[in-house]
């Protein structure tokens, strides 16, 4: 790879990666120090956000630079100050180095690049704000030099078959694999988990383990059906060499690198963790995309069946042992509301408490009036104790939508927002925090959250058709939940669709005749505790020395009606003063 980053006629190179192949360091590291120390000009690193740029700024490049003379003497040391090093930008004799997140639409514009490295690019946003695509904005960048003075290189794991930016890259490319040598026959091939992989065309030959106790873990040979087990691997690699695909793109050089050929794994490791991401769609998917460097077909991954919903549900009645924390989400439709009450546990295992449907217009008060008599009931635990709203283990956060009638929601949550009463807009976006931002309306002073709608939906989706036993990321329903909620509650799926760019993009979109609210309710939810932020260990002390308390207080008491079990509600925080603007409402538990 070294080899074509600094060949002439390459003017772009595409590593399609998995994890612990050294993509990073050999790729971009390497070739960084190579041409500030023999070649020097305007180089620009570009990372998925400035805080990663920022990391690897410090954790990369100046280790590199402190622990390489031919570096250390042309780029002065962090510790020392100097207006030509900083974080972002180094300079050194010949040239410049710009390091910037992909978000960042400025970090683009009014540079003049010779080199652009973008590392990890399936991170990166859908567009540089309104700029567009980063690759582009990055060639775009490099136009001021002929065709074998730039270079462009980007590195990363691939992520969804069709979206991918790495894979969309690759595929321009040469399309280089590494064929390695059979020990026995001298055969090459090109090493390929099983016959569902991305690739599998390429061999006619697998991974072969044993999955009931993994006693043997082996590469059969395509051509001699040779068993070549680990102790065979490194010999394998160090014989091997690339092959092109597509030959006749001479200026475009593409690398795929899964994590069997790496010395830094072994192939019993990679099985363990397949066997174990099998059960969950969204560890597969992780196990896809960072153990083979493969694309996963997202075609797949979300037709959960409704069956497969109503057959586990539970019998429950009133708030499970496992509940610590308990939220509400509101939707609010042109005729009604839509409330969904659900409870929190360790490790964020969840259970569905209650759904009640007020039916009036928002614009009326005595709608609102009903949903605030609702929210203020007491919730029975299933210990006997009563749960509170706003109260230690109480209804701790509520999240209204604010998508119709916002007037009416923003005065609504305005009243109560020392409740911890949010209102709530979604924004798209898969890789972003649950919780985008936190604001007060400029009107009517009353704070709201920008939620990740598509990132929560897709967090959804994947603990629902997760094929676990309760446990982490479990939700729970009981046995009144009905096809009828069921259909709301997977009522989206993910497709791809072109953007107004012309690229394919992933959202979410209603399946015909269906209606999404429940599933709305949930999301919504899901912001509720992401805004809560609870410490859940801790909440699960104080619940059972409250439990303690109760059953040594009916113990010494038998005959006396027990006062313990209702919490004394929690002050409310103090009135903060008018005209202060506050950024942050992630509210401890």
């Amino acid at each position: 790879m070294m080899d074509c980053i600094t060949e002439e006629a390459i003017e772009e190179v595409t590593v399609m990666k998995s994890v612990r192949t050294g993509g990073t360091q050999a790729v971009i590291d390497n070739a960084i120090g190579y041409f500030i120390h023999q070649d020097p000009g305007p180089i620009l690193v570009v990372h998925p956000g400035k805080s990663e740029a920022r990391d690897w700024s410090k954790d990369h490049f100046d280790n590199m630079v402190r622990d390489t003379p031919a570096l250390s003497s042309r780029v002065s040391s962090e510790k020392i100050k100097d207006r030509r090093n900083e974080i972002l930008r180094k300079q050194f004799p010949g040239g410049v180095m710009y390091v910037i997140g992909s978000n960042s639409a400025a970090g683009f514009r009014q540079k003049t690049i010779q080199r652009a490295f973008l590392d990890d690019i399936d991170a990166y946003d859908f567009s540089a704000g309104e700029e567009g695509d980063q690759i582009q904005l990055a060639r775009n960048r490099t136009l001021s030099y002929t065709d074998f003075q730039r270079k462009i290189v980007k590195v990363s794991s691939p992520t969804i078959r069709g979206i991918s930016k790495i894979e969309r890259e690759y595929f321009k490319s040469d399309q280089r694999h590494y064929y390695v040598p059979c020990t026995r026959c001298a055969h090459f091939q090109t090493l390929i988990f099983s016959n569902d992989s991305q690739f599998a065309e390429l061999a006619s030959s697998f991974l072969r383990f044993d999955s009931e106790n993994l006693s043997w873990v082996y590469y059969e040979c395509e051509n001699c059906h040779a068993k070549l087990d680990e102790s065979h691997k490194l010999r394998m690699i160090r014989g091997g060499r690339w092959k092109k695909l597509k030959p006749e793109v001479t200026h475009h050089a593409g690398f795929h690198l899964s994590e069997l050929i790496s010395p830094f794994s072994n192939w019993l490791e990679i099985v363990k963790s397949f066997l174990a991401a099998k059960r969950n769609r969204e560890e597969l998917r992780v196990c896809v995309n960072q153990r083979f460097g493969e694309t996963f077909v997202e075609s797949k991954s979300y037709e959960i069946d409704e069956d497969s919903l109503l057959a586990r549900r539970e019998k429950y009645v009133n708030v499970p042992e496992g509940v610590l924390v308990l939220t509400a989400g509101v939707d609010v439709q042109p005729d009604r509301l839509e409330a969904i009450i659900y409870g929190w546990g360790v490790n964020h295992e969840c259970w569905f408490i209650d759904r009640r449907i007020i039916i009036g217009s928002p614009e009326r008060n005595t709608t609102w009036d009903e949903l605030d008599e609702y929210l203020s009931n007491e919730w029975t635990h299933e210990s006997g104790l009563i749960l509170r709203p706003w109260a230690a283990n109480g209804l701790n956060c509520v999240c209204v939508d604010s998508g119709f009638s916002a007037e009416n929601v923003y005065r609504y949550v305005k009243r109560r927002q020392m409740k911890r009463y949010f209102a709530v807009k979604g924004d798209e976006g898969f890789k972003k925090p649950f919780i985008i931002d936190t604001k007060y309306d400029k009107k009517y002073r009353a704070r709201f959250a920008v939620v990740a709608v598509d990132a929560i939906k897709t967090r959804i989706m994947d603990m629902l058709s997760a094929d676990t036993k309760p446990g982490f990321g479990y939700i729970h329903y009981p046995e009144r939940c009905n096809e009828e909620f069921f259909n709301q509650l997977t009522s989206e799926k993910r497709v791809i669709r072109k953007a107004t760019s012309g690229h394919p993009k992933l959202v979410w979109e209603l399946k015909d005749g269906f209606r999404n609210e429940v599933l709305d309710c949930t999301v919504y939810n899901f912001a509720a505790v992401a805004l809560l932020n609870p410490s859940f260990e801790k909440l699960r002390s104080k619940w059972n020395d409250r439990v303690a308390a109760k059953e040594m207080s009916a113990q010494t008491q038998p005959h006396e009606q027990v006062s313990s079990d209702r919490a004394a509600p929690v002050a409310p925080p103090p009135a903060r003063r008018r005209g202060r603007q506050h950024s942050g409402w992630n509210v401890k538990v």
